[in-house]
């Protein structure tokens, strides 16, 4: 056989039921190779064989606590585990790379044990993991503008999957897009937070870096993933080139001068 059965499993209470069982690794060695390689197997499989183990008691022991409770909370539980199953998987979805790196990030800063682990200099993960997240960091942006800027200036894509789209429509979204970005939310926001800053008694409205910045983001330009989905599906990245420009070179760069 592959496999043997766990020694000293307990029979379920019902006397029609089957003792639970679990096939955990063989303890056969002829099979493994020799050196370095065969120490890996050797290590892998004796973690599986605990892990299963430990799983299967824990099982066990959960499911004898679960049939000694009485039926109604028996029904409530099941219930709520399943919601509670149905959450980890939707959160699971959910999740993508930055919002993990986001959520270990928040972790990180709330423990000063791995804030001293992470940032101390001279530390073994400052000097590893640290350093290298920080050049990651700061390639990062400089490389994703020197390709939006390659892909924007169409000379990446073959001749024949670049589409002229209606230069009228371009022009309508071009202004359409600048004056709900730009414009309107400057307006109306930048004397609603003056206001706010002057007459309402909150202390962190007495911070002035905090007001500058609500200001330029109250005219921020649009994100630049938006040339990404322009790019993929083929469609008016003329006009998206063009509104990147106009956002970030003739709106957004003047504002930011004059706030700061």
């Amino acid at each position: 056989m592959a496999g043997r059965r766990e020694s000293g499993q307990e029979s379920q209470d019902h006397m029609t039921t089957f003792p639970a069982s679990e096939l955990l690794p063989s303890d056969d060695d002829s099979d493994i190779p020799e050196g370095f390689k065969g120490q890996m197997v050797r290590v892998k499989r004796s973690t599986t064989k605990a892990w299963t183990a430990a799983s299967s008691r824990v099982s066990r022991t959960s499911r004898k606590a679960f049939t000694s409770l009485p039926q109604p909370v028996q029904k409530v539980l099941s219930r709520m585990w399943a919601y509670f199953v149905r959450f980890i998987y939707g959160l699971w979805e959910f999740m993508n790379p930055p919002l993990w790196a986001m959520l270990a990030a928040i972790i990180v800063a709330s423990v000063p044990y791995l804030q001293h682990l992470f940032f101390d200099p001279g530390t073994f993960i400052n000097n590893s993991v640290t350093r290298a997240v920080a050049q990651s960091g700061g390639v990062a942006v400089p490389l994703i503008l020197v390709v939006l800027g390659a892909n924007l200036a169409r000379n990446t894509l073959p001749r024949e999957t670049v589409t002229t789209d209606d230069p009228k429509l371009e022009k309508k979204l071009l202004i359409a897009s600048l004056v709900s970005r730009m414009l309107l939310p400057t307006l109306l926001m930048a004397p609603l937070l003056a206001l706010t800053a002057k007459f309402v008694p909150v202390s962190i409205l007495d911070d002035p870096i905090f007001v500058i910045v609500c200001f330029l983001l109250t005219g921020a330009p649009s994100a630049l993933q938006l040339a990404q989905i322009c790019q993929i599906n083929n469609v008016y990245m003329g006009a998206m080139a063009r509104l990147l420009f106009q956002s970030y070179v003739v709106w957004y760069a003047p504002l930011s001068m004059l706030t700061t």
